[in-house]
């Protein structure tokens, strides 16, 4: 499996996965007020397929971001895959600057949103 960031004209694609395809027309608005870019969103590809994805957009200063729009692709191993794609993409934002990265729960959003808890806290997400 492989992580990159995405490319603009792949936006659209990336936001579908999970049946999420409204989520396109958010990240653009993000993108188009300067608050994120293809640079903050990443995806997790198996063997050329998108199995996941994750983006990111600026909070209250320049170091600091929100992840949003995760999605795993259900036939993938949750953890591994999930810890592949957030462990790399907070991996490459440390090396562009960002000093940190929350993430709200919602478990309107998330089916299980004990599962999502455990993967985020195993790639060095805290509790508060």
């Amino acid at each position: 499996m492989t992580v990159r960031t995405i490319r603009f004209e792949e936006l659209d694609t990336y936001c579908a996965l999970g049946g999420t395809g409204w989520l396109a027309d958010v990240v653009r608005r993000i993108w188009a007020e300067g608050h994120s870019s293809p640079e903050h969103c990443f995806v997790v590809e198996h063997e050329g397929r998108p199995v996941g994805r994750a983006f990111f957009h600026s909070q209250a200063g320049p170091g600091d971001m929100a992840m949003f729009g995760t999605h795993l692709d259900p036939r993938v191993d949750f953890l591994q895959t999930g810890r592949l794609l957030l462990g790399t993409a907070l991996d490459r934002l440390k090396e562009t600057g960002v000093a940190g990265v929350e993430h709200a729960i919602y478990d309107i959003y998330d089916p299980d949103p004990e599962r999502q808890q455990h993967l985020i806290e195993s790639v060095g997400f805290r509790q508060y």
